[in-house]
């Protein structure tokens, strides 16, 4: 038997489709995703006789649009089939190759999977590719090309082919020992294991050629690309080591970087300890060449505003970690941007062979002398990190990357002369206007056929590929040791889903003290977001739409649950419908998990805002309770805090409602207040037990968004929350930091004051400083930036006491401009 191939020519209508089957000739084992309830579309031309088991009673059905082989079948005790489910699978006999159609509403279409106890013959009911595992504890036996069988079962091995991957034009055996219902889409994000480093390269190898290729009925998004990261890092200049002897003087109460969690740290431009004060710049005259800059509080109310020292760093710095006596700098290193380093072997042949190339590293140095103690470099890209207790935890993405070409298939279709030739959905109302009598379900097989330059037809052969050259596994190395592979199959875990991206999500958890690469824990799919509790490492993916409504706009996002302990195990997953914002759409409390999401979008007059809980039970994190209808139409999330038991939600359309949710009882959130305001708040900072504060933009009553604004909310009586000031300033242009990245805040609780970057409109930046007094915003007047150049980053402020004063410090791309706080007012 030759391959079947599921081919969608989509209507402009996302909501209704026709769906065509190309057959070969002679006997296979297929399966479709719409029911089939009129048995006509089996013509006599095409199709001799077809066969379908029915679970239920262990027995055969028989159907044929010959009504002589029809009457053998009944006549020989086999029950007519009457209809064929989503989910069934079924034997048919071919005449000839033949395209069958048939329409598609995935309004019904349903994502279940009925197993009864014995033997059953079914289909995945929704257009994806899965792994067996989606059926582990079952027998699986799978008819695949040139009439071979292929088997799955988790504890056995067969004298046969395993089979890879199973896809809805499959039909596929499965033996169950009970009575059971199997959601494809719980299923399919349940993660497994591996035992050992062949199965995780051949499952990732799989992935990757399942993922890009035309298969399953449709074009799946390629995001391809073998991506590793490299980079040099300079040492400390020799003079610095002087200042180790006399330590300058401390300063007090100054303000750190703005964290989500208390006991959980996040990476910054700036970290400062009691005395020092490390910041990073980037050269403006040399692309690719960084620095750490190092200052004292001292030299900075002295008005001695250039380093006393740096670190050059040749290539991108990310961030600063400072945990005890111990620098932490996380930086990257791409091919395409920065060569300080020749490559090391693996990565050479990677780049000659069309991957991308860039490495994470992390460099700790010893700050009581100054010098580096230990590098690593990873392959992949920085996603996130924390530090909890000493432990580095360091989120990257690696993308493996294969070099492959498809033989030809030569088709004889002289009939497919007649029309255009495509490789793309063929659109109805896209179909040559000359050709009134155009049949696309008659050329239903000319789909993604091509031509030679002698004017043949071939297919690419898929199954076949010819593969030069493959990069599959990131690899760590520590100083100058021999590189090793970052993953280790025990704790690799993939989902069962195979037609998404092939990312490697890996957590690595580092020993700052020791320099020591003590665990690591990988998820093969991409995390867009990362929330961390002082406990557990929450992973967010919203690419994982196993069933995607797109008449619905249906959206789920995975959470992925790892515990930041000595094990860093994965220890559970769920699944929410929407996408949340950000790392401040989850919170963790009292082993609760609370999530933010938002369904639709505004220009399609369809959101849907809601609040989950979740709680985890064995290995899932199961829905606890839900509140949803948060804003009103056309309104999505535009920030949220939770804070102990209460959370704190924005939405905006053309108004702020700005929302107070009760969280006492987990299973049954309740909102308790609402207040409109114009405008929206892009963050939300708590300012004591009874204010918020929020910063964010201004708009008129119609939505038109104006300048910058903050907005302090008195929330001392949950159920009637009140806006007691705000304050507006800048223009329709202006821009902060502030309203994407909290660690842009700088923020004193003591007195309250506060500090950002933004811009006026004009191109130039400043410093804004306010204070919280007495239920009022008091605005300072500005601090301009330092940074003379056109080119504006890596700006924060800093607020500190030395001796009697107040300072405020602006950072700006390593220049510095001090004030004191009085003379601000």
């Amino acid at each position: 038997m030759k391959k079947v191939v599921l081919l969608l020519i989509l209507f402009l209508s996302f909501g209704f489709a026709d769906s065509a089957l190309l057959l070969k000739k002679g006997w296979q084992l297929i399966g479709s995703t719409s029911k089939i309830e009129d048995m006509n579309i089996f013509e006599s031309k095409n199709v001799e006789q077809i066969w379908q088991f029915d679970a239920n009673e262990q027995k055969w059905r028989g159907y044929s649009p010959d009504s002589e082989i029809q009457k053998k079948i009944n006549d020989r005790g086999y029950a007519k089939i009457l209809t064929i489910e989503s989910w069934h699978g079924f034997w048919i006999k071919s005449k000839n190759e033949w395209a069958l159609t048939f329409p598609t509403d995935t309004d019904k279409s349903d994502e279940n999977i009925t197993l009864k106890k014995g033997w059953n013959l079914i289909s995945l009911p929704i257009n994806t590719v899965v792994s067996p595992h989606i059926f582990d504890g079952k027998t699986l036996w799978k008819y695949a090309k040139n009439n071979q069988w292929e088997f799955f079962e988790k504890e056995t091995k067969e004298n046969f082919p395993t089979i890879s991957h199973i896809t809805n034009s499959d039909g596929i055996w499965v033996r169950s020992n009970e009575d059971q219902n199997i959601s494809v889409s719980t299923n399919s994000a349940k993660l497994h294991n591996f035992s050992n480093i062949d199965e995780v390269k051949a499952y990732i190898k799989d992935m990757l050629l399942t993922n890009q290729r035309p298969i399953c009925g449709y074009y799946p998004l390629v995001r391809g690309g073998g991506v590793m990261m490299d980079v040099a890092v300079g040492a400390a200049d020799e003079a610095f080591g002087a200042e180790k002897n006399s330590l300058p003087q401390a300063a007090d109460d100054a303000s750190g970087t703005n964290v989500q969690e208390q006991g959980v740290d996040e990476s910054d431009i700036i970290k400062h300890n009691d005395t020092h004060i490390f910041y990073v710049s980037n050269d403006e005259k040399i692309y690719g060449k960084m620095y750490v800059n190092i200052t004292t509080f001292e030299n900075i109310a002295n008005n001695s505003l250039v380093p006393i020292d740096k670190i050059t760093i040749n290539g991108f710095i990310d961030s600063l970690y400072l945990v005890d006596d111990k620098l932490v700098v996380l930086s990257r290193y791409g091919h395409d941007n920065y060569k300080p380093l020749e490559p090391s072997p693996l990565e050479k042949t990677a780049i000659d062979n069309g991957a991308d190339v860039a490495s994470m590293i992390v460099d700790i140095f010893n700050i009581s002398d100054y010098r580096k103690v230990s590098s690593f470099k990873i392959n992949g890209q920085l996603n996130s990190s924390r530090v909890v207790d000493g432990k580095l935890f360091l989120i990257t993405n690696f993308y493996p990357f294969i070099k492959r070409t498809y033989p030809r298939i030569y088709i004889d279709a002289p009939e497919c002369k007649a029309v255009p030739v495509v490789s793309q959905p063929v659109y109805v109302d896209e179909v040559d206007s000359t050709m009134p009598e155009y049949d696309y379900k008659k050329y239903a097989k000319c789909y993604d056929l091509h031509q030679d330059e002698d004017g043949r037809f071939y297919r690419y052969d898929y199954d076949n590929p010819k593969i030069s050259y493959e990069n599959l596994l990131p690899y760590v190395q520590k100083d100058s040791d021999k590189e090793r592979i970052l993953i280790s199959p025990q704790t690799f875990f993939a989902p069962c889903k195979k037609d998404q991206d092939a990312t490697i999500t890996t957590v690595s958890k580092i020993d700052i003290a020791n320099a020591n690469l003590e665990k690591t824990s990988s998820v093969l799919g991409y995390s867009n977001t990362i929330y961390a509790s002082k406990k557990a490492l929450y992973l967010v993916s919203n690419r994982y739409p196993v069933f995607y409504n797109f008449d619905r706009f249906q959206e789920r996002s995975v959470v992925y649950k790892f515990l930041l302990d000595d094990t860093l195990a994965y220890t559970a997953s769920g699944f929410v419908n929407g996408r949340v914002l950000n790392q401040f759409s989850l919170s963790e409390y009292e082993d609760i998990l609370r999530i933010a999401t938002t369904e639709g979008n505004s220009w399609q007059n369809d959101t849907v805002n809601s609040l989950y809980t979740l709680r985890q039970q064995d290995d899932a994190l199961l829905i606890y309770g839900v509140l949803s209808g948060l804003g009103k139409e056309e309104e999505t999330i535009h920030s949220v805090r939770f804070i102990a038991d209460r959370a704190y939600m924005v939405t905006f359309r053309q108004t702020d409602p700005f929302y107070t949710i009760d969280l006492s009882n987990p299973a049954n959130p309740i909102k308790k207040g609402e207040l409109k305001v114009f405008g929206f708040s892009s963050y939300l900072h708590p300012i004591d037990d009874s204010h918020i504060l929020g910063i964010g933009r201004d708009a008129t009553s119609n939505g038109q968004v104006t300048g910058l604004k903050m907005e302090l909310f008195d929330i001392s009586d949950l159920s009637s929350p009140t806006s007691v000031d705000s304050y507006s300033f800048g223009n329709t242009y202006s821009y902060s930091e502030m309203l994407n990245n909290h660690k842009a805040l700088a923020y004193r609780d003591s007195d309250k004051l506060l500090g950002f970057s933004y811009s006026a409109g004009r191109g130039d930046n400043n410093l804004g400083v306010f204070q919280i007094v007495d239920n009022k915003i008091n605005a300072y007047t500005p601090i301009d930036s330092p940074n003379s150049s056109q080119y504006h980053g890596y700006e924060r402020g800093l607020i500190f006491d030395f001796g009697t004063e107040t300072y405020v410090a602006y950072f700006a791309n390593g220049k510095i401009t001090s004030k004191l706080l009085n003379d601000l007012k």
